[in-house]
């Protein structure tokens, strides 16, 4: 089992339930920060999702199942370095995953993939169209990514690829803008209104 972005808020939990799974032996874990842990399982290493050197890995420990989590979620001041880690890391997982003959993959999306617009149903499903805004670089980005992973699983039928879109992921050990937002005493409200807002626990995200 390999797992980009496992450093993570995401990833870790992850990590932990698989360290506790007796059906998982090994996980190659994938982030670009520094990570100490005491898992037991997890072989650990600080690279880019973009590295070149991703798919001999994957071969090497001769992956079978992979879980994409590797996004930039909080903004960074270079717009063109987000979109590069999000979209250029995706399709590098993807290659390296067909180059090792992975048979399973999980990619996270968003439910930003449907956009916020005022004519959207109160309740969208997966066949709700995907508009999410061109102008926000996290919607805009999803939306290509699962449009990437469509087209993958056409070219490889004989692999299993699932994508997820959670809602906004919540908890304790949670750190990005939303979370910070959230936290502040005064919270603003859009055309004064106080709409109703979808979120999923941290412990609850790692079901994947």
């Amino acid at each position: 089992m390999a797992i980009t972005g496992a450093a993570g808020y995401i990833g870790r939990k992850v990590v932990e339930r698989l360290d506790e799974n007796d059906a998982c032996e090994k996980i190659l874990g994938i982030s670009r920060r520094e990570f100490t842990h005491r898992f037991k399982k997890l072989d650990y290493h600080p690279m880019d999702v973009r590295s070149p050197r991703l798919k001999e890995l994957f071969r090497e420990y001769g992956i079978d199942a992979v879980i994409h989590l590797a996004f930039v979620v909080n903004p960074i001041h270079n717009e063109q370095e987000m979109h590069s880690i999000d979209i250029e890391g995706t399709k590098n997982v993807l290659d390296a995953a067909a180059y090792a003959g992975v048979k399973r993959i999980i990619v996270t999306s968003s439910t930003m993939v449907y956009g916020a617009w005022p004519d959207n149903p109160p309740l969208l499903t997966e066949e709700s169209l995907r508009r999410g805004h061109r102008k926000y670089y996290y919607n805009r980005d999803k939306v290509s990514i699962e449009k990437m992973c469509e087209e993958f699983r056409d070219e490889h039928p004989d692999v299993s690829l699932v994508i997820l879109r959670p809602c906004l992921v919540m908890g304790p050990t949670v750190n990005h803008f939303y979370s910070h937002l959230l936290n502040w005493p005064v919270l603003p409200l859009v055309d004064g209104k106080n709409p109703p807002l979808q979120f999923v626990h941290e412990d609850d995200g790692k079901g994947v």
